[in-house]
């Protein structure tokens, strides 16, 4: 990798980290980075840690928002799992009972 690349790189998740503070997560609402662990990474040497142990993702608030940043936010990984697999459940449950009454059976 090119050192202009790679300063890029370092400077990014410097931001990425320094951005991230006090954000939490949508569903859980737990802090993403804790201050203790903030304060003890470096700051201003262009130097910042992989985000990869954080593990989360952009959820989109209405399925068809788009990419509107009012309709995003971030999420825990097994938050972002949770939330859509409760989602599904919610569905799979209305259709049952929209079943039923109309006198359908499975």
């Amino acid at each position: 990798m090119r050192k202009s690349t790679r300063h890029e790189l370092n400077k990014l998740r410097e931001m990425f980290w320094y951005l991230i503070r006090g954000k939490r997560c949508a569903a859980c609402h737990e802090l993403f980075v804790e201050d203790d662990a903030w304060i003890v990474m470096p700051h201003g040497t262009g130097h910042g840690q992989p985000m990869g142990k954080l593990q989360i993702t952009i959820d989109h608030r209405v399925t068809l928002g788009g990419n509107a940043p009012r309709n995003m936010r971030l999420m825990h990984k097994s938050c972002h799992g949770r939330h859509h697999m409760k989602d599904r459940y919610a569905a799979l449950r209305k259709q049952a009972v929209e079943a039923r009454r109309r006198g359908e059976s499975k």
